[in-house]
């Protein structure tokens, strides 16, 4: 609106119940058309490490992960990456915070350790995680996530049901 009462906007980068990819460089480029100050907050839990994501490119002010699907491990680590336009505009926020603070986590991230008391085991999985997608590629996790994403809506044709997606374009890997 044109009192700029939306702070945010929030996208899901991908709907796994509904095999639905979104736009998220159109969200952006739809409030950068109207000149809207919100930020850009993506869902990337199912999509980040499966399919194309480019936060700076697109301008993803936040961006939230888990490591239970990309990152092909156990529940139990979120990730969130935050632009240098969201750590400003936090340092502007009135609104208390009791727990998670960016700056408590920037001064003890970039001592090499955590504010809280980090997964060690899940770290070390991550590590591994993180060490066989630098092996495979991202362009290659991408195409066997496209391939799959493919055989999976070439059996729902088959069996005669619809998928949610209104066009291929919109089909989730």
């Amino acid at each position: 609106d044109n009192g700029h009462h939306v702070k945010a906007l929030f996208c899901t980068q991908n709907g796994t119940a509904t095999g639905v990819t979104s736009d998220v460089a159109g969200c952006r480029a739809t409030l950068d058309a109207i000149g809207h100050p919100a930020l850009l907050f993506v869902d990337g839990v199912s999509s980040i490490g499966s399919i194309d994501f480019r936060q700076e490119e697109w301008g993803v002010d936040f961006a939230v992960s888990g490591s239970q699907k990309g990152f092909m491990m156990p529940a139990g680590l979120g990730f969130l990456s935050v632009s240098k336009k969201a750590i400003a505009a936090s340092r502007e926020a009135t609104h208390r915070r009791c727990y998670f603070s960016f700056e408590d986590m920037i001064r003890a991230n970039d001592a090499g350790y955590f504010p809280y008391t980090p997964a060690t085991q899940l770290l070390r999985g991550l590590r591994a995680s993180l060490d066989l997608i630098a092996d495979e590629g991202l362009e290659n996790i991408f195409a066997r996530h496209h391939r799959l994403g493919e055989g999976v809506r070439k059996a729902v044709d088959a069996w005669g049901l619809k998928l949610c997606a209104k066009a291929p374009k919109w089909h989730s890997d």
